[in-house]
């Protein structure tokens, strides 16, 4: 994603918000399982060496900082475990 792309999508989103572009913003990361929100986002640049291509890159970064946010949190997706309860399921069902 581009810098470009990511105000792109921030602009629509405060479109569908009633108090638009003066809606608060949070930053989230899904695991897979779980998801961690915070109101602490630092925006950044950061570097780090390419081994293929033997030169430095740089990028835009948005960093979370959920230790700086009282309240911050982390919570299970609604489908988490669904995996095993399946497969337990299916077990069962054989036995």
């Amino acid at each position: 994603m581009t810098i470009g792309e990511l105000v792109a999508l921030l602009r629509a989103t405060a479109g569908e918000l009633p108090d638009g572009f003066d809606a608060e913003v949070r930053v989230s990361m899904c695991d897979g399982e779980n998801i961690e929100t915070t109101r602490a986002i630092v925006a950044d640049v950061a570097t780090e060496v390419d081994p293929g291509a033997g030169r430095a890159v740089q990028y835009a970064i948005v960093q979370g900082h959920p230790h700086e946010d009282d309240q911050s949190y982390r919570a299970r997706g609604i489908a988490h475990g669904t995996d095993d309860a399946l497969r337990q399921w299916a077990e069962d069902d054989r036995n």
